[in-house]
């Protein structure tokens, strides 16, 4: 499923709840099918940047029930989607200062305006596509949303954030709480309860660097459809996704460089391995289920070059 530029639309989470199936992710193409089922479901029916996020629903026969855009004009990205069977929980990042909010008041967490170039996000909704809350979060540099959870009571968000001014809660009563950034970049965790009310937020990090994911620094795995390695000259490129038959893998590789692939289940199980010449391989998939899996490019020396997400659906 896709728009006119297939290299455009690519997964970046999808959840199932048992009655239904949620995807989300990021497009490029001008011709996303949509699909508006009406009875208040949110529907944006044009994508108003080059890049803006996307929602879909299919019931468990594969059936679509609701495809829709969602995003500003800066460029936006969905990483996390879930589902508690009440309410269905996005986060991600954007660039948009135009980026869709709603406050629904009640003491709901509320951040109107960007702190930073990049900014992570909130959007929940109920199982039919109203939207019941849409929020930035964020401070003054930049932060993204890697993954969000829900268990119908509390929702857990983690991410990664490179500000000194954050917003954070400290709930007391011995909960872990780190009120400054350590490094560069820390991890961070939210909690809030369904009626949107944050309970804790806090940082986690040291000197080094944490992305609230465990897989490797988030800026080398943001969907773009190229990442330079200028040191080691090697370009990479991995197309589509999602993949049905075939995954094809591209690399440049000059001044006599090597690099390998490996994926990985969702379970961090090695796959597939292969070293890539300076050409497209064609890597059959017709044997792997379909799910969520996880692939790095690195150099010789074991840099990765690219890390990102896989989907692959039959």
């Amino acid at each position: 499923m896709g728009g006119g530029d297939v290299e455009l639309d690519e997964v970046g989470s999808m959840h199932e709840d048992g009655k239904n199936v949620w995807v989300t992710g990021q497009t490029g193409s001008s011709n996303f099918p949509t699909l508006n089922p009406g009875a208040g479901t949110y529907f944006q029916v044009i994508a108003p940047g080059s890049a803006v996020l996307f929602m879909l629903q299919f019931n468990t026969a594969g059936v679509l029930k609701w495809a829709t855009y969602y995003g500003g004009t800066g460029g936006d990205d969905a990483i996390s989607i879930c589902s508690d069977k009440r309410n269905v929980w996005i986060t991600g990042v954007t660039e948009s200062n135009d980026f869709p909010l709603l406050n629904p008041g009640g003491g709901t967490y509320f951040q109107a305006t960007k702190g930073g170039n990049l900014t992570a996000f909130i959007l929940q909704f109920d199982i039919t596509g109203v939207r019941k809350w849409a929020t930035y979060y964020g401070g003054n540099a930049e932060e993204y949303g890697n993954s969000i959870q829900s268990d119908g009571t509390h929702v857990w968000l983690t991410g990664e954030t490179y500000s000194r001014i954050f917003p954070t809660l400290n709930p007391g009563g011995g909960a872990f709480f780190q009120a400054a950034i350590g490094g560069g970049a820390n991890a961070f965790i939210a909690k809030f309860d369904t009626t949107r009310w944050p309970n804790t937020c806090t940082q986690n990090g040291g000197e080094g660097s944490g992305d609230g994911e465990g897989n490797g620094d988030h800026k080398a795995q943001k969907r773009s459809a190229q990442i330079q390695d200028t040191l080691n000259n090697i370009i990479a490129k991995v197309y589509p996704n999602p993949a049905n038959t075939l995954l094809n893998v591209e690399v440049n590789v000059q001044n006599g460089q090597t690099a390998y692939f490996v994926m990985y289940n969702a379970i961090g199980e090695k796959i597939e391995s292969m070293q890539l010449t300076n050409e497209m391989t064609s890597l059959s998939i017709n044997n792997l289920p379909s799910g969520m899996y996880y692939y790095r490019i690195t150099n010789k020396d074991g840099n990765v070059i690219k890390a990102d997400k896989q989907m692959i659906l039959h």
